[in-house]
């Protein structure tokens, strides 16, 4: 078959030979969509001489809609819909090998070598489960806020459970799993791998939601996919399996419009080239047990009220951060517990420009830099954050105030490092110490950029990377330190706080096991009796 102008394909049609023209094109009649294969492989339509067993599958339209966008035409090799199998809708001949059925598929094998077009779509109240798929999906993808290219997609009210699979893709906003609506989905002993896209010459840079292509460059990571996207009302697991990607991240939220809840046990989160492991924004909550982080820029964002939980032996291994707070007054509440461990390069845990609830308990955190959790101006421009986010400006939970103070409260922990507050202008730092020891410096600071240059989209690993000149404050909030009984400060150089509450049974002592030198206001106080204390105070070792 030989195309050399615009030429309509009326019904699914079977070829073993293709040749369009420079100036042909296939379409399909109106309504539909127009799908081709080529030996079982999805392909893009365009120029070009095809040989082999090849199959025009005609299809009527699948029209979603994302706020207010123009409706995207989803394509998919296979649709579950209301507990059946949609052959109507769907592209058979895009399943090189497996079982599909109305609950589940066997050894699913698919390919698409071609742009904006999905694997499986499971939607409506179905249950399905997919036991050993092999998925791979290299081209571009639409726009990952809707799923519209993702490999898997769970919508509306279905459950869908993924055991045994594995999940490549590689392309421009190409994700592996989608999950929005109230979907639940379960993914055991999976292994799922996403690679980045090239970018058109011609690329615009655009935040708004569902135009994105890479991720904001303001959040100091670079990639154009993002393994995991999960919105709605959405609910996914993972056990024993494997999320990596090479750039943006590996677990992402993003449009909760709703609520949602993402619980990964027992897993490895990698991100290789950079981005970060976890994302939360929104009225979500992420929690990771018994897992392992091997991240190059950060462990978790948390944003717009999102929140985070490491416990269960969780390590968090970063080639920077461990933790990164941003946007809206207040974010959610961040633990790490139950022997968790951070290992960065960078700063631990650091916040900046808003309010929030931190809990360490019996973990422990190693910042290369020595600083635990830094406060902190925001230091990247022009953030995202500052645009309208439309729908996204109302999630957050009813019962979250919008105080911009850091609450940070560390138990049944020994850890070394600085904690400093370089937000004074904005809010102040409470951090209470019970059972728990730290040793280094707690203090009121000013924050400044590590070098002259500024953050850029060339250069975003300066985002975050800054230096303190520990000071006291001239503003009206500033560092309480509150020291319940057996807490103990080790302070190693001089300190300023605003706020200092000693409790019987609490001590804060130079490195030689020495009282501390403490001034309040310019006059000193006994470091070994209890006492509460506001002012100006200086702590300094003997």
């Amino acid at each position: 078959m030989t195309v050399t102008g615009e030429q309509t394909v009326r019904g699914t049609t079977e070829l073993t030979s293709l040749r369009i023209a420079d100036s042909g094109n296939l379409i399909p009649p109106q309504g539909n969509s127009l799908t081709m294969t080529v030996d079982g492989v999805e392909r893009n339509i365009g120029p070009g001489v095809y040989s082999g067993k090849i199959v025009l599958t005609v299809t009527p339209q699948m029209p979603r809609r994302f706020l207010k966008l123009d409706p995207e035409l989803f394509r998919t090799a296979i649709l579950i819909d209301n507990h059946k199998f949609d052959r109507g809708r769907s592209v058979p001949a895009a399943i090189l090998s497996g079982t599909v059925g109305d609950d589940g598929a066997d050894n699913l094998v698919l390919r698409s070598e071609g742009d904006n077009f999905n694997g499986v779509i499971v939607s409506g109240d179905s249950k399905y489960t997919l036991r050993s798929p092999r998925i791979t999906m290299i081209g571009d993808g639409g726009n990952d806020f809707s799923g519209f290219g993702a490999a898997v997609m769970a919508t509306d009210q279905a459950e869908l459970t993924i055991t045994d699979g594995l999940i490549d893709t590689q392309g421009v906003i190409r994700g592996a799993l989608f999950v929005n609506g109230n979907a639940k989905v379960n993914i055991f002993d999976t292994r799922i791998n996403v690679r980045n896209g090239v970018l058109p010459a011609d690329f615009v840079v655009e935040l708004e939601l569902g135009k994105m292509k890479r991720v904001p460059w303001q959040m100091g990571v670079t990639g154009n996919a993002r393994a995991t996207m999960a919105g709605g009302n959405a609910e996914v697991h993972y056990k024993r399996s494997t999320i990596r990607s090479e750039g943006w991240g590996a677990l992402s939220t993003d449009a909760p419009l709703e609520r949602v809840r993402i619980l990964v046990e027992d897993s490895l989160i990698e991100t290789t080239d950079s981005g970060y492991g976890a994302f939360a924004i929104g009225d979500t909550l992420q929690t990771f047990r018994n897992s392992r982080f091997e991240v190059a820029d950060v462990g978790l964002m948390m944003a717009g009220h999102g929140s985070g939980t490491f416990t269960d032996g969780t390590v968090v291994n970063s080639r920077r951060f461990g933790v990164v707070m941003f946007w809206y007054p207040r974010v959610g509440t961040l633990r790490i517990d139950k022997k968790s461990v951070f290992n960065t390069a960078s700063t631990a845990i650091q916040i900046k420009d808003v309010g929030a609830v931190i809990v360490i308990d019996d973990a422990e955190l190693n910042p290369g830099n020595g600083i635990l959790i830094q406060a902190m101006p925001d230091d990247s421009g022009d953030a995202p954050g500052r645009i309208p986010l439309g729908p996204l400006d109302t999630t957050r939970p009813a019962s979250l105030p919008d105080d911009p103070a850091v609450l940070v409260s560390i138990r049944n922990t020994k850890l070394t490092g600085d904690i400093v507050n370089g937000r004074t202008e904005d809010g102040e730092l409470r951090l209470t110490l019970e059972n728990a020891t730290v040793t280094g410096r707690i203090s009121t600071t000013i924050v400044s950029p590590a070098t002259d240059q500024k953050p850029s989209a060339e250069n975003v690993k300066l985002i975050g990377e800054v230096k303190n000149q520990y000071t006291a404050t001239e503003h009206p909030n500033g560092l309480h330190l509150n020291l319940d009984p057996n807490g103990r400060w080790v302070v190693t150089g001089a300190s300023y706080l605003t706020g200092l509450i000693i409790a019987g049974d609490a001590s804060i002592t130079g490195p030689d096991g020495e009282p501390a030198k403490i001034t309040v206001n310019g006059q000193p106080v006994d470091a070994g009796k209890p006492g509460s204390y506001v002012g100006a105070i200086v702590v300094s070792p003997s």
